[in-house]
C-alpha cells in the first residue's frame, strides 16, 4: 500500500504456523518441552481495535511485511519506477518500541526469514547474505567453488520429505485409512532401485498413489525442454504432387489482433487451395510432413513459395512458436457458427476453458454478446479448473428484475446485465476440479439442463504445492469440498442431467452430438416457456384534470 502502514500490536497464542508452535519429532509426535515452567503466550481480545497506531514510514509500494521480535521487516520500492526499468527495492526495518524505520539493505530481490526468526536471508543482485535479526550483523554467503552432492543421500531425503509433506498436509489426517508409516517402510526399501532422478520420481508417484486421491502431482526437475522450437504456419494442409495444399487457415477471435496465421497477414494473403511449394529454399515434397521443414524456426522469419493456379510468388512470414491458442480460438469460433447454423441468430454460444484467467477472459469476451439471445449454450467441456466458478455462477443464475423505458428508443432490457434467454451447459470426461464444481453448482441453482458425460472426479485441492531440495515439486491435496454432510465429486465426478455420448463416427462426420442435444433442449424449453419481455405500464398522470391543452 502507498502512504501510511497500519500496525496492530497484540499478543500471540501458539498456532501450528507460529514460532511458538510445539516442536514435533520425526514421526510427528509432540517432543518434550525444553522448559516445563514456560508460560504460554496469551492475548486479550477485548479492546483489541484500540491497540494500534499509525507507523510513520516513507511513502512507497510495500510488497512484504515480516514479523520479527520487536520489529517489522518491510520490502519497499519507490512509488514511481524509473524510465529505464523497475523500481529498486529496499529492505526496511520498523522498530515497534521507538516507532522509527531504518534502511537495512538496498537493491534486494529476495527476503526470507529463518524458522527461528534469528536470521534474514537477502539477495542483492548476485550477492546473498545472512543478516542477524537482533544485531544487524551481515555475513556474505560465498557462491563460488564446487558443491559435492551424494545422489543417493539426496534422493532418500527427497523421498522422506515427500512422505512427510503428505503426512503433515494431506486434507484427511486419517490418510484415507492408509497406514502411512507402513507406506514409508515399503517405499524406502525401493530406494536401492533408483539409478537417476526419473526413477525417484516414479517411486514418489507410486507412494502418493497409495492415497487414492486426485490433485496429487510430482514434478521431476530432470525433465528438459526440447533443444529446438517448432515453427507453425497456423493452417491445415494436405500433401499433393507439387507441395502442400492449404485446406484451412486458422482464425483468431476479434479480441486477439496479431495472433492470426502468418498466412493470413495482409502482406501474404494466402487462401485455401494455395500450394506451398518450397520453404527456405527446400522443395516441399509429398513424402515429408510440412512440419519437418519448420523445425527450430519458431518465432523466426521464413521464406515460402506459394502457387495459386499457374502463378507462383515468394513471401516472407514470421512463424508462430505455438498455435495452441490459435487452434483453440478457431475451434470456439467454429462451435459458435455451428450453433447459429443449427438454431439461427437467436441462439448463442460460449466456451469456458478453465476457472482462472483464461476462463474469466472467455466469459468477458462472450458475455454481452449473448445476453439478448433466446437461448445460450455454455460449454464447459475440458474445463481444467481453478477457483472462479462461484463468480461465474452468480452471472449465469442472475434474473432480470426491472426494465427501463425512454421516450425514444423503446424498452431497455439490460437492467442488471443478466441473460435474457434460457441457458444449457455441457460437460465431459475432461472437466476437472473447479470445472466440475461449476457443474454441481449449475444443477443446484437450477439454471438449466446439463448435457454430456460424467466429469473426471477430482475435487480435492492442493494449492501451490511444495518445492523440494533439488527443485522438484510435490502437490498434496490439503482441502476438499462437501455439501450437506457429503464429500463432493472426488473419485466420482459431477453428473450431467442428460447423458450424451460423443460418438466418434458422428464427430468425424462433422457433427457434435452433445452440442446438438443442448440446442434441442433449449428449443424445447423455449416452446414450453417463451421469453417474455417486460410490459411497460402507461405513463403516469400526476395532476388532476386533462393533460395538454
Amino acid at each position: 500500500a502507498f502512504g501510511t502502514f497500519r500496525l496492530t500490536i497484540l499478543g500471540l497464542e501458539p498456532t501450528a504456523s507460529s514460532p511458538f508452535a510445539p516442536k514435533l519429532d520425526e514421526e510427528g509426535q509432540k517432543a518434550p518441552a525444553a522448559d516445563a515452567t514456560a508460560k504460554p503466550v496469551t492475548q486479550t481480545l477485548d479492546g483489541i481495535e484500540n491497540r494500534s497506531f499509525d507507523a510513520p514510514i516513507p511513502d512507497g509500494e510495500y510488497s512484504q511485511a515480516i514479523w520479527l521480535e520487536g520489529q517489522i521487516l518491510l520490502v519497499r520500492s519507490d512509488s514511481v519506477a524509473p524510465i529505464d526499468g523497475a523500481a529498486s527495492k529496499k529492505l526496511v526495518s520498523f522498530d515497534i518500541e521507538s516507532k522509527k524505520a531504518k534502511d537495512v539493505a538496498d537493491g534486494v530481490s529476495v527476503v526470507r526469514v529463518s524458522g527461528d526468526r534469528s536470521k534474514i536471508l537477502v539477495a542483492q543482485d548476485d550477492t546473498w547474505s545472512l543478516i542477524g535479526a537482533a544485531d544487524g550483523s551481515t555475513k556474505p554467503i560465498p557462491l563460488s567453488g564446487n558443491i559435492r552432492l551424494v545422489p543417493d543421500g539426496e534422493w532418500k531425503q527427497i523421498l522422506r520429505e515427500s512422505w512427510r509433506i503428505a503426512r503433515d498436509f494431506f486434507y484427511d489426517p486419517g490418510m484415507h485409512g492408509v497406514d502411512w508409516n507402513a507406506v514409508w517402510k515399503k517405499y524406502e526399501a525401493r530406494l536401492g532401485e533408483v539409478g537417476d532422478r526419473s526413477d525417484l520420481a516414479r517411486i514418489q508417484k507410486d507412494m502418493l498413489s497409495e492415497l487414492n486421491t486426485g490433485h496429487c502431482y510430482i514434478g521431476d526437475p530432470s525433465r528438459r525442454k526440447p533443444p529446438f522450437s517448432m515453427g507453425y504456419l497456423g493452417a491445415d494442409f494436405e500433401s499433393t504432387a507439387d507441395g502442400a495444399r492449404i485446406t484451412r487457415i486458422l482464425r483468431p477471435d476479434a479480441f486477439s489482433p496479431g495472433m492470426g496465421s502468418p498466412l493470413d497477414s495482409p502482406e501474404v494473403s494466402a487462401a485455401v487451395g494455395d500450394v506451398i511449394t518450397a520453404i527456405d529454399g527446400e522443395t516441399v515434397t509429398r513424402d515429408r510432413d510440412i512440419q519437418s521443414y519448420l523445425e527450430g524456426k519458431g518465432g523466426k522469419l521464413s521464406r515460402i513459395s506459394l502457387k495459386r493456379g499457374g502463378t507462383s510468388r515468394s513471401v516472407v512470414v514470421k512463424l508462430l512458436s505455438s498455435e495452441t491458442a490459435l487452434r483453440y480460438q478457431d475451434w470456439v469460433i467454429g462451435r459458435a457458427e455451428y450453433v447459429r447454423r443449427a438454431a439461427g441468430p437467436g441462439f448463442g454460444y460460449m466456451h469456458i476453458p478453465d476457472m482462472v484467467g483464461q476462463g474469466a477472459t472467455a466469459f468477458l469476451k462472450s458475455h454481452l454478446a449473448n445476453t439478448e439471445k433466446d437461448g445460450v449454450v455454455v460449454d464447459f467441456r475440458a474445463n481444467t479448473g481453478g477457483f472462479i466458478s462461484s463468480l461465474l455462477l452468480e452471472n449465469f443464475a442472475a434474473k432480470r428484475y426491472a426494465y427501463w423505458r425512454a421516450r425514444q428508443g423503446g424498452i431497455w432490457n439490460r437492467e442488471d446485465w443478466a441473460f435474457r434467454g434460457h441457458l444449457a451447459a455441457i460437460c465431459n470426461e475432461e472437466n476437472f476440479s473447479d470445472g466440475e464444481l461449476v457443474i454441481e453448482g449449475w444443477k443446484n441453482l437450477k439454471i438449466g439442463p446439463v448435457v454430456g458425460k460424467r466429469t473426471g472426479g477430482g475435487e480435492v485441492g492442493s494449492g501451490g504445492g511444495y518445492t523440494l531440495v533439488d527443485g522438484g515439486t510435490i502437490f498434496v491435496p490439503n482441502y476438499a469440498a462437501f455439501v450437506d454432510g457429503k464429500w463432493l465429486i472426488e473419485g466420482f465426478g459431477a453428473t450431467p442431467t442428460i447423458e450424451v455420448e460423443q460418438d466418434p463416427a458422428a464427430v468425424m462426420a462433422g457433427k457434435d452430438p452433445q452440442l446438438d442435444r443442448a440446442i434441442a433442449e433449449l428449443q424445447a424449453w423455449l416452446k414450453r416457456e417463451p421469453i417474455r419481455e417486460g410490459t411497460a405500464p402507461k405513463f403516469p398522470v400526476k395532476l388532476k384534470g386533462s393533460r395538454g391543452g
